[in-house]
């Protein structure tokens, strides 16, 4: 009918699937990693202050401690002061997907289940050579199938469960043990 429809973003659920480097069906991963999409601090304000004192919110990134790197935005679809936090945790939740990511191929198309994956599916990771040092819960943001004569592979980018929430992770999967 052409309505707005709203969506709660994707949370981390029980995973469907486990992949472990070097044991079927992972075939191979890698980290894509961009410094320049993270910061130490997350400040958002109203793109249109009422008064000469802006609101504005800030969401600090607890996994660089000691370090300095702020951005400071306008946003532009928040009408009152008390929407900037959620539109701060948005902001960092995209900051977060932004900055780091992993592009996973696994033979197969379907979860031990016998469901085809989709975006939103939680999977764990254990991949030393990509950065995942322990297992590690992570969202399905994309998928693709491909099929030839002889196989068919999923290839899945994951990303940090609080890429979707505005949530910061307790721990890093580098910083786990090996």
């Amino acid at each position: 009918n052409g309505g707005l429809l709203m969506r709660e973003p994707p949370s981390a659920g029980t995973p469907v699937a486990v992949f472990e480097e070097g044991k079927p069906p992972f075939e191979s991963c890698r980290v894509v990693i961009d410094p320049q999409n993270c910061f130490s601090h997350l400040t958002v304000a109203r793109k249109k202050a009422r008064r000469l004192t802006s609101s504005a919110h800030t969401v600090i990134n607890p996994n660089l401690p000691g370090v300095l790197r702020p951005l400071n935005m306008k946003s532009e679809d928040t009408n009152s002061a008390s929407e900037l936090p959620t539109s701060a945790k948005a902001m960092a939740g995209r900051m977060l997907a932004g900055a780091v990511y992993w592009e996973l191929q696994t033979a197969g198309w379907l979860d031990p289940t016998g469901r085809l994956f989709k975006a939103g599916d939680t999977v764990q990771l254990l991949a030393p050579s990509a950065d995942v040092l322990a297992p590690t819960d992570l969202l399905v943001r994309n998928v693709r199938r491909s099929k030839d004569a002889t196989r068919s592979t999923t290839s899945f980018e994951l990303v940090l469960p609080g890429a979707f929430s505005g949530a910061f992770p307790a721990q890093m999967p580098w910083q786990g043990e090996a």
